[in-house]
């Protein structure tokens, strides 16, 4: 009896930990539209500009290729935050759109 008892008893904190790394995780989808499936790629896209940025700019030395990868990379998600809105509040989309225009003037620059 104690055995199994020892064994839920660990079995329960087993889950309540996997339970906490899940909330760790909760502030990237708390605001994000849940209705839309296409929104639920903007992390993706948002790690993906980065690290193709990053790749560029560490294997290339050519400023041509680095900065028109900049411009083609800033329209793009430029383009999906437009598009999909991706956040439940309207207030947060024109936000994030603004950033993302921003971001491509800079680029443009």
């Amino acid at each position: 009896m104690t055995v199994k008892h020892s064994e839920l008893e660990e079995d329960q904190k087993q889950r309540l930990a996997r339970l906490h790394t899940y909330d760790k995780f909760a502030t990237l989808h708390k605001e994000m539209n849940h209705h839309s499936y296409t929104s639920q790629y903007y992390w993706v896209m948002f790690l993906l500009r980065r690290f193709i940025m990053i790749t560029v700019c560490i294997k290339t030395n050519d400023g041509y290729w680095q900065s028109s990868t900049f411009i083609v990379l800033s329209m793009l998600c430029s383009a999906y935050v437009n598009a999909i809105f991706p956040f439940k509040y309207n207030r947060k989309n024109y936000v994030e759109s603004f950033n993302e225009f921003m971001i491509f003037m800079c680029a443009l620059i």
